[in-house]
């Protein structure tokens, strides 16, 4: 019973407050809403504080009725004081809570009363759509607790419309740029070029942001644009705020400069920038993020020490940043960054080796690298720079192996970074970064199927690396790197057109590639690549005017090779490249002045090529590189012997060429530039043996190199060079037969001999001297015929 009095009283209470409640509200003019709902709209806008405190009371209210329920029906009811205190937080919570809105509220009345005035002043007044839409974004404001509308707020405490106007902007701004950043991060992983616009808006929110310039000139770079890269550099160097951005801003402009080609410049700013990062380690020995950009800084410099030749300043700079890579990676083995950077080191440490002409040393760096780049892939196959990473370790082992002659080995290593190369080209047009390594992994599997004689393959793939590079020098021609592969690009086809005896070809190819070479080496003569690249250009043109038998053309175009050889070994004798480079000069000048019949000047010439071919083979009898050339070094002095009748010193000449091209072809044989090199010497030693009068020798011999020339040009019948040997041992073996009388054989050589040198010129009809050798031929066998 005693509980339902105290519900009935409940109720009774409730009704009374209720009665109260619509006793206030009936107050004034206007419908009534308790009977007219839609009057509520109405009546909230004309006294909004009041209505808004009703509704808290009646809150409160509720929130009393349910404590009341629970009190009278709960198993335990609560105590007097316990009552009281609830009551007292309840009542403090909507005190509070009114007084704030209250205070809110009066400032957006206060600030909306000064707008409404001075619009009045200017001769407007607000319409009613348009007093309803300023007042919500003033309560919006009022009512936020974010950091974003901060100065907002401020505003409106101040009743500065103006300051509100700015804090508004502000904070749009601010949110924008936010979403764009989040918009290009996922872009950039992706798309370049959507990237690039993402970032330019960000820039255009925040011209002052210093990180979105580096990162906007990171994108431009990736792009290729180099203009709007050293743009971006150097703004981000105007608004740095302490000495990292600064360091980072300086490297970026370095980067910038390096693909440009100017070297100065790029160690200018690198080297500032290792100042900072130096500095900056120093301070805080701890600091795992300063160590990581020395390692960087080393790693630049050492990139533009090595395109200056300076082989040994480029190995201390890699090896510095190596240790600190190492010392990160040791620290945190989960770190992704860091284990990349390692090897990244590696790879450099590789490619230092391999100029040095140190291919064990250069195999292991690549396969530590390798062993990294293998291991980030799995974790996070989508992560498209650990792919790159992969493809470009693959090609770099693949180097190796063809340096050591491993064809087989380095095209597999090819075609594995190929296909990551086609992969990441297909998902971004745009990053030209890719689209650069699918032209180098077309480039390197021709240089492969040149080097297995299959010249028609060669072609096809170089033909798509031009594509490639014409397309990315359009882009932009001011892109030095770019301009150096449609350079590399023009030479390779080339090449394939003299091996397919089109000389024309071949001299138009070479000369869009000496063009190019003498431009960039122009820009910065410092540029030690460069002053190679046009060394290496002068040489074959001068091939070319050799095999047209422009001796004067060719004398000039080797010399001026030979000038630039020179130099680059005085600046870094230890750089074995350029070493090598200047043994082939001198062979070349030893070619013309043989051709000249000026032997004494070829005896030297040849002499100075196999000084420097012993030395390199000496440092590193595994390159077989080097090897090969100790075997061409002991060819050309034993044709300087033969030509001047002192067939002893050949015949020892020859076999000294014959062991190396022996062993060469029985590492590899598969390698058809080295089984060509076993042919031609197995056909000089038969020459010496015919002018000594041996002729079952010298019969013997020739048979051995007309076995691979046939079989070679069984491979691939449309190598032209390959049927020129074929035609050439035909013709030996024939001129042997007649010398032992054997006029039937001799004549069928002949015979042989003809046809082989007109299928030359079927294929290619401007072959230089094949068709007069092809008379010559036609004649013998008439000749015998008699």
């Amino acid at each position: 019973m005693k509980p339902m009095l105290r519900a009935l009283m409940f109720v009774g209470l409730v009704m009374l407050a209720g009665a109260v409640g619509v006793g206030v509200l009936r107050q004034g003019e206007g419908p009534n809403p308790i009977t007219e709902l839609s009057a509520w709209a109405t009546w909230a806008r004309a006294d909004a504080i009041t209505a808004f405190l009703l509704l808290v009371g009646a809150a409160m209210s509720g929130i009393g009725a349910v404590a009341g329920v629970l009190q009278i029906f709960g198993d335990k009811p609560l105590k007097a004081d316990d009552s009281r205190r609830a009551h007292d937080r309840i009542r403090d919570t909507v005190v509070d809570d009114g007084e704030t809105t209250r205070r809110e509220l009066a400032e957006v009345k206060a600030i909306l009363a000064r707008m409404e005035a001075q619009s009045a002043s200017q001769g407007r007044t607000l319409a009613a759509d348009e007093r309803a839409q300023i007042e919500a974004t003033l309560t919006d404001v009022a009512q936020s607790t974010g950091p974003d509308l901060e100065q907002a707020r401020a505003g409106l405490s101040d009743e500065d419309p103006i300051a509100l106007i700015d804090g508004l902007e502000a904070a749009a701004v601010q949110d924008a740029a936010n979403r764009l950043r989040q918009a290009g991060t996922i872009a950039y992983a992706i798309d370049v070029e959507r990237a690039r616009r993402i970032y330019a808006k960000v820039a255009a929110l925040e011209p002052d942001d210093h990180w979105t310039k580096v990162l906007l000139g990171r994108l431009h770079r990736a792009a290729g644009d180099l203009t709007a890269a050293r743009t971006a550099a150097r703004h981000a160097l105007d608004t740095s705020s302490d000495e990292r951005e600064r360091s980072v801003a300086l490297d970026a402009l370095g980067d910038v400069a390096r693909a440009e080609g100017d070297l100065p410049a790029a160690r200018a700013a690198f080297e500032e920038g290792l100042t900072i990062a130096k500095d900056l380690s120093t301070r805080d020995p701890g600091n795992t993020e300063w160590k990581r950009d020395l390692s960087v800084s080393h790693n630049r410099l050492g990139d533009v020490a090595r395109a200056e030749g300076d082989l040994p300043a480029a190995r201390a700079a890699y090896e510095d940043g190596l240790a600190i890579a190492k010392d990160l990676a040791a620290r945190d083995p989960g770190n992704t960054e860091w284990k990349r950077d390692l090897l990244v080191s590696h790879s450099k440490l590789g490619d230092v080796a391999r100029a040095e002409g140190d291919l064990p040393a250069a195999r292991a760096a690549y396969e530590d690298g390798l062993a990294i780049a293998k291991g980030l892939s799995a974790r996070d196959p989508g992560n498209s720079q650990w792919k790159r990473d992969l493809s470009v370790s693959h090609n770099k082992l693949g180097d190796v192996a063809r340096a050591e002659g491993d064809l087989p080995a380095a095209r597999a290593a090819y075609e594995d970074g190929h296909a990551i190369a086609k992969d990441l080209a297909a998902r971004d047009p745009g990053n030209t970064e890719w689209k650069r390594d699918l032209s180098v992994s077309h480039n390197r599997l021709g240089d492969v199927a040149r080097a297995e004689g299959d010249l028609p393959a060669a072609r096809v793939a170089y033909e798509d690396g031009l594509a490639i590079t014409q397309d990315l020098s359009a882009r932009d021609p001011d892109n030095t790197e770019w301009k150096r592969d449609l350079s590399v690009s023009h030479n390779n086809l080339g090449d394939v057109a003299r091996a397919e005896g089109d000389l024309p070809a071949a001299r138009a190819a070479f000369e869009e590639g000496l063009t190019i070479r003498k431009d960039l080496s122009a820009r910065d003569p410092g540029n030690t690549d460069w002053k190679r690249d046009l060394s290496v250009s002068q040489n074959k043109l001068g091939d070319v005017a050799l095999a047209e038998g422009d001796l004067r053309a060719a004398r000039a175009a080797f010399e001026d090779g030979l000038a630039i050889a020179k130099d680059l070994a005085v600046r870094d004798p230890g750089n074995s490249d350029w070493k090598r480079d200047l043994s082939v000069s001198q062979n070349k000048l030893g070619d013309v002045a043989l051709a000249e019949g000026d032997l004494p000047a070829a005896r030297a010439a040849f002499e100075e090529g196999l000084t420097i071919a012993k030395d390199l083979s000496t440092r590193d009898p595994g390159n077989t590189e080097w090897k090969r050339d100790l075997s061409v070094s002991h060819n050309n002095l034993g044709d300087v012997a033969r030509a001047e009748g002192d067939f002893p010193s050949a015949r020892a000449a020859f076999e000294e060429g014959l062991t190396i091209a022996k062993d060469l072809s029985a590492r590899d044989p598969g390698n058809t530039e080295w089984k060509r090199d076993l042919s031609v010497s197995h056909n000089r030693l038969g020459d010496v043996a015919r002018a000594e009068g041996d002729l079952p020798t010298a019969r013997a011999a020739y048979e051995d190199g007309l076995a691979i020339a046939k079989d070679l040009s069984a491979r691939d019948p449309g190598n032209t060079e390959w049927k020129r040997d074929l035609a050439v041992s035909h013709a030996k073996l024939a001129q042997a037969a007649e010398a032992e009388g054997d006029h039937s054989r001799a004549r069928q050589g002949f015979l042989d001999a003809e046809a082989a040198f007109w299928a030359i010129l079927s294929i290619s009809p401007t072959h230089a001297g094949t068709r007069l050798m092809a008379e010559r031929a036609s004649a013998d066998a008439a000749r015998l015929a008699d």
